[in-house]
């Protein structure tokens, strides 16, 4: 069983019953940003929680254990993390005793879970990829919140993603997808994915006895908190994949990239011939142009990371964050 190291400051706020918000560690990495950026969003993430009233949280895996909230020298550490790790890489991270390792949203949620903390904030989950159906690729981000009694505050999925398929996911894991004063489902840097979100509210005590009834002991929550109006990218050129030619590429008679030409079966699916074939997935475009691009995400993502993490972190209202739904407030 899990058994995290809780910092100080995290062990006082929950005995005194405060507010404590889990945060995940590979955003502030150099596999999630690169440096100084990682360092400036650390803190614009830390004060974004504080400055609503919570004391913040952020996982990680130092010297083969598993921490929850993290002293300065190890948050030094953990901007130099140069190893992810999943909820399934937990026990295989302390068992071999890794000296860094940056936990994403399932690990950060398990580890939520195991400190008694009921409230984990994040910009976007990871889902249903696109073309799953033949990969199989489905982010344990989904499996996590469907398996913890955690609520899940986020900016919606990312863009990239099958969204229609993930909220499906969910809906049949049984976890409760709300829109926190707002009707559509979010798309990490867009507001709307033009997909209606299950439920709405406009209470946070409603968010907390959500959690409180669910069906399922283990179940968690996913409160989505769209970006504000001013910091959101426009949808058309931030999400191209929707357009038919994605949908032609995916296609099970189509080539398809390549990882989409072999059936589960093993089956070779017919090819064109390579030269009249795009390289890219995305035709007329290169890596650097790409609208998923590396390049483009990051720098778009430390441009618009002090509103992003207000809005996931603080999306009440002003009013007083979240507090466990285990404990009287």
């Amino acid at each position: 069983m899990i058994e995290p190291v809780l910092s100080d400051e995290v062990t006082q706020a929950l005995a005194e019953d405060r507010a404590v918000v889990a945060l995940e560690s590979t955003i502030f990495s150099n596999l999630g940003l690169p440096a100084p950026a990682n360092a400036d969003a650390l803190e614009l993430c830390k004060q974004a929680v504080v400055d609503h009233g919570a004391v913040p949280a952020v996982a990680a895996i130092l010297d083969g254990r598993p921490h929850v909230g993290l002293l300065p020298d190890e948050e030094k550490r953990v901007l130099q993390g140069t190893r992810k790790v999943a909820e399934r890489d937990l026990a295989v991270a302390q068992a071999q005793r890794w000296d860094v390792g940056v936990t994403t949203v399932s690990a950060t949620v398990a580890l939520a879970h195991a400190a008694g903390i009921s409230v984990f904030a994040t910009g976007g989950i990871g889902g249903v990829h696109r073309g799953s159906e033949l990969s199989g690729d489905v982010s344990a981000d989904l499996d996590a919140i469907a398996n913890h009694p955690v609520i899940t505050v986020c900016a919606g999925a990312k863009a990239f993603l099958d969204l229609p398929r993930t909220l499906e996911y969910l809906e049949t894991a049984g976890v409760p997808v709300l829109g926190w004063q707002h009707d559509w489902f979010p798309a990490f840097y867009t507001r709307s994915s033009g997909l209606p979100i299950p439920h709405r509210v406009d209470d946070e005590r409603v968010v907390c006895d959500v959690l409180r009834y669910r069906a399922r002991p283990a179940t968690g929550v996913l409160l989505t908190v769209p970006i504000p109006v001013g910091d959101e990218i426009p949808a058309a050129p931030s999400t191209p994949y929707s357009r038919p030619r994605w949908r032609r590429v995916l296609r099970p008679e189509s080539p398809g990239p390549p990882s989409h030409r072999t059936s589960w079966a093993g089956s070779r699916r017919r090819r064109t011939d390579r030269a009249s074939r795009p390289t890219s997935h995305w035709p007329g475009t290169t890596p650097a142009s790409r609208p998923g691009s590396l390049s483009r995400c990051k720098a778009s993502r430390f441009r618009n990371f002090s509103s992003l993490v207000s809005c996931a972190h603080g999306g009440w209202g002003g009013k007083s964050p979240v507090r466990s739904p285990s404990r009287p407030a």
